[in-house]
């Protein structure tokens, strides 16, 4: 049901493109103007011999002079181009919702509740209070026991799992001369 909404959601985002692609394109220059000129002298020969005005030698020879100002002006070339931008318009209407899903499939999760800010920062919050805690507590602890060990070593494993690097290497850094007595590391007999 949530991917008819998404499906939706995605159409209405990509309509504009679509009217853009749909709607005639607006004449923004001199080249566009005589473009349109041209393509309405044709039309218009067209009907003069269609009604009989014009025999054939003569439609034949004033289709031949506008379409020899055609090719003389520039806007033939102006023309290949808005083709191509059509072109890239209609593969971006297929592209970007493909690319999102690709996206999201990739790491996204429906089920996955929203976390709102506030509720983040109070965690946070929470968990730095405990690592403060943490830290008080072993710094009453001696320094050379098993404890003090084990604390340090639980303070720098929850600071790396929270993606405090520095606070991590900072526990390790404490635990390591406390503990170890000029050993290195402390679990390791000497030689």
């Amino acid at each position: 049901m949530i991917w008819l909404l998404f499906l939706g959601l995605a159409a209405l985002a990509l309509a504009p493109l679509g009217l853009a692609l749909l709607r005639p394109a607006r004449l923004t220059g001199r080249r566009e103007a005589d473009l349109a000129l041209y393509r309405a002298q044709l039309a218009e020969l067209e009907r003069e011999r269609a009604a009989g005005r014009l025999d054939e030698a003569a439609h034949r020879a004033a289709t031949v002079e506008v379409q020899r100002r055609l090719l003389a002006s520039e806007g033939a070339e102006r023309q290949g181009r808005a083709g191509r931008g059509a072109a890239a318009l209609a593969a971006l209407l297929f592209l970007v919702p493909a690319l999102g899903f690709a996206i999201y499939l990739r790491g996204g999760n429906p089920e996955v509740p929203a976390a709102p800010y506030v509720e983040r920062a109070e965690a946070a919050a929470r968990d730095d209070a405990l690592m403060a805690q943490l830290r008080a507590r072993l710094e009453q602890v001696p320094a050379d026991s098993e404890a003090a060990r084990q604390g340090w070593i639980l303070l720098g494993n929850a600071e790396r799992g929270r993606g405090r690097w520095e606070a991590a290497a900072e526990a390790g850094a404490a635990r390591w001369p406390r503990a170890s007595r000029g050993r290195w590391p402390p679990s390791w007999p000497s030689c």
